[in-house]
């Protein structure tokens, strides 16, 4: 997939804030099915002008409490080799995660099963 259109990355910006407002700590107060964590992280890093994020800045956007749940989230998407840690650009002691090829093919197909004529 190359780098995402303004629609569709409006549309994935979109899906990302509602789902993680409905799975806030402070979001609603209906029982909600679990957080689909790994697929935020993806849609996150996509949106991303360089398909790049800090683990401080994905915890924060997701609105975890604690960092286990990211740290258990990520090892799943590198263990796929949908993501890949990278040094930091500011902080070479920062942890940074990256979009892989096959990170952005499965939000491609996400893309896709919104709107099937996609090519």
């Amino acid at each position: 997939m190359s780098r995402l259109s303004d629609k569709d990355a409006d549309a994935l910006r979109h899906w990302f804030e509602v789902t993680a407002a409905a799975h806030a700590e402070d979001g609603p107060v209906i029982p909600m099915p679990g957080r689909p964590l790994g697929l935020m992280l993806l849609v996150w890093l996509a949106i991303q002008p360089d398909e790049v994020a800090t683990y401080t800045e994905l915890r924060s956007a997701c609105r975890l409490q604690h960092k286990s749940s990211l740290t258990n989230a990520v090892e799943l998407l590198k263990k796929a080799k949908f993501v890949a840690n990278v040094s930091g650009h500011v902080d070479a002691r920062e942890r940074e995660l990256h979009l892989t090829a096959q990170g952005r093919d499965v939000v491609g197909k996400l893309l896709k099963a919104r709107n099937p004529t996609l090519k």
